[in-house]
């Protein structure tokens, strides 16, 4: 843990401004955020994106070792946005300083926050935790794309499910795409790479394989969604819909009947 994603994807992120805006390009419309919560593997990681001159671009968030000894669920997105908001608020704040003397950009829109690009790759017990806290935020949203990496060596299938359920509701296209496990011996598994459908189901005859074999002890896949529509806004139209309440007021009308009917025993 040394901070190689975060210079990975800093790169991509100067090549791409690059190839946008010609040769020397250094100015990026976007940051790269990153978390973590070892200390030693914090300096390391902030030493080597400094190493790459990628410290303007990628910004390394601490999570306090207190914080993340109470096992508090959504931490890391907690923090990691609460740094986005704190930095968007400053970049407001400049923009606004630098609107005084631009009239023609005092009249500009206002650009959303959100996040583009999401790799979840962390403690695979708060992915789904998570992922739902940047959704409360309102930075997961349409035009963002989740990838979250393990979700089958790992097990994450509460992940999986729900990043279905959305995918069944058209609020989201999710596809689990087939791998394997990391550092593990390519000759140790015969995957043929395939993917699952736009629904994050397996291909046919996957769950019929046997999990014991030596294939599938490194069998892995990365769960790739994308955002279509605002998750936020959607659930609240639902809440606050006709569906909904007729829903609701059928389970009402059924738990009175249960309430009754046990009354009467």
């Amino acid at each position: 843990y040394c901070g190689y994603a975060s210079v990975l994807l800093g790169r991509t992120l100067r090549e791409a401004a690059a190839a946008e805006a010609g040769e020397g390009a250094t100015h990026l419309e976007c940051q790269l955020y990153t978390c973590e919560v070892n200390p030693d593997y914090f300096e390391i990681s902030r030493a080597l994106i400094q190493l790459a001159r990628l410290d303007d671009t990628v910004i390394l968030v601490e999570i306090p070792v207190e914080i993340n000894a109470m096992e508090t669920e959504d931490a890391a997105a907690d923090i990691v946005s609460s740094q986005i908001w704190a930095d968007e608020a400053k970049h407001r704040q400049q923009q606004q300083h630098n609107d005084q003397r631009d009239v023609l950009a005092s009249s500009l829109p206002q650009i959303e926050q959100k996040i583009d690009f999401l790799f979840i790759d962390h403690d695979k017990d708060a992915y789904l935790t998570d992922l739902k806290r940047l959704e409360r935020e309102g930075l997961v949203r349409a035009g963002s794309i989740v990838v979250a990496d393990n979700v089958l060596f790992a097990r994450i299938d509460d992940y999986r499910e729900y990043v279905q359920n959305l995918a069944t509701s058209g609020m989201v296209t999710t596809q689990t795409v087939i791998s394997q496990i990391e550092y593990a011996d390519e000759e140790s598994s015969d995957d043929d790479g395939s993917c699952g459908d736009d629904d994050g189901n397996k291909s046919d005859g996957e769950e019929d394989q046997d999990d014991s074999s030596s294939s599938n002890l490194f069998r892995d896949g990365i769960e790739i969604t994308h955002y279509k529509r605002n998750p936020l806004s959607d659930k609240e139209d639902w809440l606050a819909g006709p569906k909904c309440a007729e829903i609701c007021g059928n389970e009402a009308s059924r738990r009175e009947g249960q309430s009754v009917g046990g009354n009467t025993k």
